[in-house]
């Protein structure tokens, strides 16, 4: 039995599975933020704060890259990922002043 066991010990790591149930798991955000130049910016992400974060150190868009800081304005939970995509495309198809009603009903 002995010829059957590993020649080196297994180094635990976080599984390729794993990793995708975490990411299944959290929660997914359509979010607008509004720059320093006053256009607006929608996106997505399961971690705002994080995401709002690398927005301001020029980290997570070239959009906001020269437009920063950034302000969250709004924040819509969509559950999943792909649920968070189809309501961002709804969303960027708005006009500003169709995004802007979106903001005074929240």
């Amino acid at each position: 039995w002995i010829e059957h066991l590993p020649s080196k010990p297994r180094v635990a790591r976080s599984s390729r599975a794993g990793r995708a149930i975490s990411y299944m798991l959290k929660e997914w955000f359509v979010y607008i933020v509004k720059c320093s130049d006053n256009t607006l910016y929608t996106g997505i992400t399961n971690d705002l704060s994080s995401r709002i974060k690398a927005h301001n150190t020029g980290k997570a868009s070239k959009y906001t890259l020269p437009r920063t800081p950034v302000a969250l304005i709004y924040k819509e939970p969509c559950g999943s990922r792909s649920l968070a995509l189809k309501r961002e495309s709804e969303i960027k198809s708005y006009k500003r002043h169709q995004k802007l009603e979106l903001l005074a009903t929240e």
